[in-house]
Parts: structure tokens; sequence; C-alpha cells
């Protein structure tokens, strides 16, 4: 019942705007149409030089909200291409580590988990929390789970993911053509 009642009271609002905003417009271009003929151009021009400068100033503004914390998403993410990175070293180095018990894992992760909850866009959290919560650990999927993450954090920094799946972004490190891996792995 509240939910109708906010709802109705949303879409009058909406109404009374809308004609107000009418009944403005309306008024103004009669003003300006009422007035001498050699004026009304350099008035209409003026209106369009402001609301082009008002517009001009509202995209630079939301560039610069979306620039505001790149560097620290940078950084933020930097940590889990490190750990990836640093567990792919250890294994062709032969060293076994158990992730359960390794204090840097575990410190460099909950430092990762926090600053994705602080800095990283929704993508990359539900990114994170599908690895998290992902019941399925075999390797193709840990793989496609982890490929999620790192297009999930390109695109959060504004880089184009255009031809990347969550299997081929691993082409990089990985010396086995992963398009085979891809097609005999499950879809997710």
């Amino acid at each position: 019942m509240r939910l109708t009642a906010q709802t109705a009271l949303g879409l009058f609002a909406l109404a009374v705007s809308a004609v107000a905003l009418w009944w403005l417009l309306t008024g103004a271009l009669q003003y300006i149409f009422g007035l001498d003929k050699a004026v009304v151009p350099a008035v209409i021009g003026g209106i369009v030089a402001i609301a082009l400068a008002i517009f001009a100033y509202w995209r630079e503004r939301a560039k610069a909200r979306a620039e505001a914390h790149r560097d620290k998403k940078i950084e933020v993410y930097s940590i889990f291409y490190d750990m990836i990175f640093d567990l792919l070293r250890n294994q062709k180095d032969g060293i076994s580590v158990d992730l359960e018990t390794d204090s840097t894992f575990r410190d460099r992760w909950m430092r990762l988990t926090r600053g994705v909850m602080f800095y990283g866009s929704p993508h990359v959290v539900e990114a994170m929390a599908n690895f998290k919560t992902n019941e399925n650990t075999s390797p193709i999927n840990s793989l496609q789970r982890i490929g999620d993450i790192y297009l999930a954090m390109r695109k959060d920094i504004g880089l184009s993911n255009w031809g990347l799946t969550n299997v081929s972004i691993h082409q990089v490190y990985v010396n086995d053509d992963v398009h085979s891996i891809e097609s005999i792995g499950p879809k997710p």
C-alpha cells in the first residue's frame, strides 16, 4: 500500500513538474518571439551558447568523477594480478603454497576485498562474489571465474574488452591454446 502511495505521489509530482516546465517554456518562447525581429536571433544564440556551456560542464564533471578513483582502482586491482601471477610463478617453480594457511596470501586477499568494496564497480564486486561462492571448483571453471574478474576490472578502469572472453584473456600467460580449453570447458 505504501509503495502505491509513493508511486502515485511521484507520478503526480512528475506531472506537475511537466506542466510547469511546459508553461515556462511556452511563456519564454512567446516573450522571445515577441521581441524585435533583430534581437531574436541574438537571444536564441545566447540561449544555445549557455545550454552548450552547461552541457560541456556537465560532461566534464561526469568524466572527472569517473577518473577520480581510477588510480586507486588500478592500485587495488594490481593486488589481484600480483596474487594470480605469484601463484603461477610458484606453480612453475614447483613451490606448493597452502592458501588456507599462508598469511601473506590471506593479508593480500583481505586488502583486495576491502579495496574492491570501496573502489570497485558493481561488475567487479559481482565477479568477485561469483568467484568466491562458486561451488564448481574445476580448473576450467576457476579459470573462467578469474577471467570474469579480469574483464570486469579492465572495463572498470576504462579498457576495452572487445574480442576477449573470460578464457581468451588468459592467453597472455598460458602456453596452451586457450580456445581448445574453452571448447572443452563447461559454459558459464
